[in-house]
């Protein structure tokens, strides 16, 4: 009887709905995971690395986020949850691919903003990265005048 007790309290925890992750706790375990960590990645016949500074996200507004190479360079990156369209990852860049024209990025100490297609970041495991960046960004939910 026991063993059918335990069978059938198994199986309906099994038939369950996960709990979904509130947009905080996704911007938190995105932080948790990414920023901070400084990953090397190949470019040609150089290993280069990046480090992610900063990764924020207002619900139903923007992701912002600043990274460094290693050559010192620092970018900052805005886009609004509604004009990105898709999410990636190749190795440990995380791509975030946005709208035409609706992304912004700047060179930290430069006077320029340009519009950006696509924002990248480097983080360790890059695959629940992009599942957490996808949960954050489905939070924004259909905009009917986007298109």
């Amino acid at each position: 009887m026991r063993r059918i007790l335990f069978a059938l309290v198994a199986l309906a925890g099994l038939s369950l709905p996960a709990f979904a992750q509130s947009f905080d706790e996704t911007v938190s375990y995105i932080q948790d995971r990414c920023v901070g960590h400084t990953v090397e990645y190949p470019m040609g016949s150089r290993t280069l690395s990046s480090t992610l500074l900063a990764f924020n996200a207002e619900e139903g507004g923007s992701i912002e986020l600043t990274r460094m190479s290693n050559e010192g360079n620092r970018r900052e990156y805005s886009v609004s949850m509604f004009d990105v369209v898709g999410i990636s990852n190749y190795r440990n860049e995380i791509i975030i691919e946005t709208r035409p024209d609706s992304a912004r990025g700047r060179l930290i100490g430069g006077n320029r903003t340009n519009s950006v297609t696509d924002i990248y970041f480097f983080c360790p495991n890059p695959d629940r990265a992009v599942r957490a960046m996808e949960h954050l960004v489905s939070f924004a939910g259909d905009d009917p005048f986007a298109n």
